[in-house]
């Protein structure tokens, strides 16, 4: 008797020789460049979604890697220059702050036409609201 494992998700280079076995089929393909960052995509949420489940600080920091290891990644099949990253980051700093005050945001009651409106009814699914008399 034997099992199939459908997996259909990115792993790193080496997983496929680390889980061959002599009575072992292993299926890989190679993505092209789009299914590639697709894919690295994918993982990412895969990968935070992981912090989301995780208890422990060695755990947390182990997950931490792995999506610095795929944001690498994604930086490099997309030619982004890290010093282009900084400078953003940098900016979005300087602008809107960080996230250093834990500061959480749990609603926003304002004007049907005031700017935040405008911006906040651009995402309906991200941002739920009741429109008020």
């Amino acid at each position: 008797m034997k099992y199939i494992f459908r997996c259909e998700k990115l792993v790193r280079d080496r997983i496929p020789e680390l889980i061959a076995q002599p009575s072992t089929v292993i299926e890989v393909e190679t993505l092209n460049h789009k299914a590639h960052i697709d894919a690295l995509k994918a993982k990412l949420i895969e990968e935070a979604n992981k912090i989301l489940e995780t208890a422990s600080r060695e755990k947390l920091i182990e997950e931490i890697a792995d999506i610095q290891e795929v944001l690498d990644a994604l930086v490099l099949k997309l030619s982004i220059k890290g010093s282009d990253v900084e400078k953003i980051k940098r900016q979005k700093n300087m602008r809107n702050g960080g996230f250093d005050r834990g500061l959480f945001l749990k609603s926003v009651e304002t004007p049907c036409d005031s700017q935040v409106a405008t911006l906040f009814l651009q995402e309906p699914k991200k941002y739920p609201h009741t429109r008020l008399n």
